[in-house]
């Protein structure tokens, strides 16, 4: 049996077999050809470490049914292996599986294959398993958690895999119904092509090798040291004039790094992460970043897999005590990513060079902040680069307003007018779920996202409509008022401010139905976390 690691949990395995003084495990390379795996017997696996206690999970490659152990103690890592194989069998005992059935299978755990991660397509599922037993962390004491009953409940919850909804448990069932009929393991699964492909327009070696010189100049001048995270640097794009908004993040001793946020888009997103007052609701906290971090991190084994990957092929990993070079790219509504494009990677290289000039410049003298409105920027005058102060545009002139979305449905209006009145107060908004979800392979994993429409003096759900795709809002949030309309015209409907008031407006004002607006809608806000709490 194969298990593939993420760093950290790897890392971690060293250090408990030196603490335990157990013969540890090898760490083989990567398996390449690809005609001789078998996803039932691959396993990825991924840790998480809360103080001094430590969870291991374990996702099957082929059903994703998850296993989870834990906690455990920084000695008893190493037997994390030997916990998966009980525990797996106890929860196939739970399946009624026959016991020669059980035995065939677990006894490939006594000698384990252990590798790094060898596929992108399994990030998904693993994040998605260690997000929701991160949420149970947060919401229990590490200690009362029940593993054994957490690996069950997650087992039930809904998995996408090749672009269908299905249950883990369910799918492991299958695969042994599957395995009966065929007679061997090894009949099972011949269609392993999940292997990670680059995308045409990912970055050449070069490109990658010249941004990582930039990056290592940050590490050497250690501008955190010296600047707060008020002290932006604007770089201005020679060809489109679209300026990128640098930040500096460590001056407080947190994380140490640089973020590179572009547009109107990235400087939006910069205001709502410093300004307190406009503080999200949790189920949108998916949507706040939308920028490049490079984060300059003490430990490879917190280093995201494609960024190690990446480095260990340019033999650019460290283990002298230097930081190591973490790039990640933050959207709203997707998992943070290790990968660039050819032009990002391009853009980040000439704009780390920007700010390193800036710096350099400036020789450690305080910059202009924020607060004053303003920021030093560098831009392209007859084609020389110029250092000189630019204006910041406000959080009013580049927040987006988008156009009131005309609602022509004649029939559903004058029928929404006869119906029924309900006399009662409707709460609506779209929030994304916490749950990831990767539709292909070779795609960016993405957290779904609901409409939900609530009765505000019982909070009573009365309509929940999925959907993954952000151009389907307009339509998915008016189908979902008129099909709770239709069960009984409200008197109001409240929204979040600067949300989705542009789409209902004008329905609401044809159909006699009062529209407020308020800051925050706690009532969608309980719904989403009792949502997120079933899930787990």
């Amino acid at each position: 049996m194969r298990f593939h690691g993420t760093n950290k949990l790897l890392a971690t395995l060293k250090k408990s077999a030196k603490l335990s003084g157990k013969d540890g495990f090898s760490i083989e390379p990567v398996e390449t050809d690809t005609t001789i795996l078998n996803e039932l017997f691959d396993w990825h696996a991924s840790m998480i470490e809360v103080e001094e206690d430590y969870i291991v999970n374990f996702v099957n490659d082929l059903t994703q049914l998850p296993v989870i152990i834990g906690p455990l103690s920084l000695e008893d890592v190493l037997d994390s292996f030997d916990l998966f194989k009980k525990q797996l069998q106890t929860m196939m005992q739970k399946q009624h599986f026959e016991d020669a059935e059980i035995q065939t299978y677990l006894r490939s755990v006594d000698n384990p294959t252990v590798t790094k991660s060898i596929s992108r397509a399994k990030l998904g599922p693993l994040s998605a398993v260690t997000s929701d037993t991160n949420v149970r962390i947060k919401e229990l004491n590490v200690s009362e958690i029940d593993t054994a009953a957490l690996s069950e409940e997650l087992s039930e919850v809904p998995r996408i895999k090749d672009g269908e909804v299905s249950i883990p448990l369910e799918n492991w069932f299958d695969a042994w119904v599957e395995r009966s009929n065929n007679h061997t393991f090894s009949d099972f699964s011949d269609k392993f092509n999940e292997q990670w492909i680059p995308a045409l327009n990912d970055p050449s070696q070069d490109h990658w090798s010249k941004l990582y010189d930039e990056i290592d100049q940050v590490s050497k001048v250690k501008p955190w040291e010296s600047y707060s995270d008020y002290e932006w640097i604007a770089v201005q794009h020679p060809e489109t004039k679209e300026w990128t908004y640098c930040t500096i993040m460590g001056n407080d001793g947190s994380f140490k790094g640089i973020g590179l946020f572009t547009g109107r888009a990235g400087l939006n997103s910069l205001y709502t992460i410093y300004d307190q007052e406009n503080d999200l609701p949790d189920y949108l906290s998916h949507t706040k970043q939308d920028g490049i971090i490079i984060s300059f991190l003490d430990q490879e084994e917190d280093l995201d897999q494609d960024n190690a990957d990446r480095l260990e092929k340019m033999d650019r990993l460290q283990s002298n005590g230097s930081l190591i070079p973490e790039v990640m790219k933050h959207t709203p509504g997707f998992i943070p990513w290790g990968i660039l494009s050819d032009e990002e990677a391009q853009w980040t290289t000439d704009v780390i060079e920007q700010l390193l000039t800036v710096l350099n410049e400036s020789e450690g003298q305080p910059l202009p902040s924020v607060t004053s409105g303003h920021v030093m920027g560098r831009q392209q005058e007859e084609n020389q680069w110029i250092t000189k102060e630019h204006n910041l545009l406000e959080w009013e002139q580049i927040k987006e307003v988008k156009e009131k979305e005309l609602f022509r449905n004649e029939i559903a209006i004058h029928r929404i007018k006869r119906a029924p009145k309900a006399k009662n107060t409707i709460v609506m908004d779209v929030a994304y779920t916490k749950s990831v979800i990767q539709e292909h392979p070779h795609e960016r994993p993405f957290y779904p996202m609901l409409v939900i429409g609530i009765e505000r003096s019982s909070g009573l759900v009365l309509d929940v409509k999925p959907f993954s795709n952000a151009s389907e809002t307009k339509q998915i949030v008016q189908k979902s008022l008129m099909d709770i309309c239709s069960k009984g015209k409200p008197k109001e409907v409240i929204v979040r401010k600067n949300s989705i008031e542009w789409i209902i407006e004008d329905f609401c004002k044809k159909t006699n139905i009062k529209l407020k607006t308020f800051d925050r809608l706690v009532e969608v806000e309980d719904v989403m976390k009792e949502i997120h709490d079933e899930q787990i």
